[in-house]
């Protein structure tokens, strides 16, 4: 659980320091914007990931379903995590969001 826990801050690190990256290389651009490539980003590296997982290693869950998840799959599910976690707090510290949004924030 403690590793699950450090796994979980790292990938929050990470998404954190994708972001302040982005903001010094594009600062002309708003922070939503900046936030918005952070999503993209999110998006193409977990379908890639998923992509990996249920074409190249075979663990297609259609066909395989109920089966423990491999330790890959654990790793998936950390980086989204992490990820949620960073649009979250940033949903709430520039306040951009309303409750119906925040909502599927923590849903």
């Amino acid at each position: 659980m403690a590793l699950i826990a450090l796994g979980l801050l790292v990938s929050l690190l990470l998404w954190v320091c994708t972001y302040r990256a982005i903001c010094l290389l594009n600062s002309r651009c708003s922070a939503e914007w900046n936030c918005r490539l952070v999503t993209a980003a999110h998006g193409v590296l977990i379908t890639c990931l998923s992509y990996k997982n249920g074409f190249i290693d075979n663990r297609w869950p259609f066909t395989d379903p109920g089966l423990p998840n491999t330790e890959f799959e654990v790793q998936i599910i950390i980086l989204c995590l992490g990820y949620f976690l960073f649009d979250f707090s940033w949903c709430v510290y520039h306040g951009t969001e309303g409750f119906v949004m925040l909502t599927h924030h923590c849903a």
